[in-house]
């Protein structure tokens, strides 16, 4: 048995298919005010490279799957360096 996970087509529900792998606590994990910003854009990001796969070569020249593990590394990097510019304020 083989199961399968596809990401749901289109940016709508890519952007809250991401959202909703989102808690509160992540949400509130830096005090930055452009930090929740950020988020929403890393989360249109995330959900443009899911959506251009679907179309192969005409999409990318080069295919890159951003999947839900560099989403999570790339927030926490937003945190690090929103948390680094508050400490040198």
């Amino acid at each position: 048995m083989k199961v399968v996970t596809e990401p749901p087509d289109g940016m709508r529900l890519n952007i809250k298919s991401s959202y909703s792998k989102l808690n509160d606590q992540d949400l509130e994990m830096c005090p930055h005010p452009a930090y929740k910003s950020l988020i929403y854009v890393l989360s249109f990001f995330h959900a443009i490279v899911q959506d251009r796969r679907k179309f192969g070569k005409i999409g990318w020249n080069v295919t890159y799957a951003f999947n839900e593990s560099d989403f999570k590394i790339s927030q926490q990097l937003i945190v690090l360096y929103l948390n680094k510019a508050i400490e040198f304020k």
